[in-house]
């Protein structure tokens, strides 16, 4: 199963992680605005053979949407992708459609969180990274689909806790699509 924290992505020359992103106090007053620096995946990593109406609402619905208070989402869903290569050494980009229901509360409440601030007078060391999340989004009973706004830390990545959270959930695979990939100069190219 490929995780959410798993689509975290550094880049060539980019270190990882987030020094400094500690708990802060609750009336900490920000001293600059930071900018999310992480991207969200296209809405083409879902399998275009998926017949889940759902996962045609999610390529069409735009990311980082705040949750409504009165929103009671009874699934989420994700699009994750990877690559394989079998024995004749041709690769593949596998790209699935997981869905996980039942109890989303602890999510909910994650999703909700405040992003972090920098604390006044204080040095906050974040480091240069870019973080590519998975095309994620949660359905209503009615079959509404809203992908979420993630709660950022003081450095601009999406809050642990929340990551925690995502990756908790009882994933299940419903659809899954493979293109063939070939290289080139450039790098990966789908074909």
């Amino acid at each position: 199963m490929i995780a959410f924290a798993a689509a975290t992505v550094s880049m060539t020359v980019l270190l990882a992680g987030c020094a400094g992103s500690a708990a802060t106090p609750q009336n900490s007053i920000a001293t600059e605005a930071y900018k999310a620096t992480y991207s969200d995946a296209p809405a083409g990593d879902c399998p275009a053979n998926a017949t889940d109406p759902a996962i045609a609402a999610l390529r069409t619905v735009k990311p980082r949407t705040p949750l409504p208070a009165d929103f009671q989402p009874v699934a989420a869903l994700r699009c994750t992708n990877a690559y394989r290569t079998d024995g004749a050494g041709k690769t593949c980009r596998v790209n699935e459609v997981q869905r996980a229901g039942g109890d989303l509360s602890e999510l909910i409440s994650q999703l909700r969180r405040p992003d972090e601030v920098k604390v006044a007078n204080t040095a906050v060391g974040c480091a240069a990274v870019g973080q590519i999340v998975p095309v994620f989004g949660l359905v209503d009973a009615r079959g509404t689909v809203i992908r979420p706004r993630f709660p950022l830390g003081v450095c601009g990545l999406i809050q642990p806790q929340v990551q925690a959270a995502v990756n908790a959930l009882a994933w299940k695979s419903e659809t899954t699509g493979e293109t063939k990939v070939t290289t080139n100069l450039s790098g990966l190219t789908s074909s």
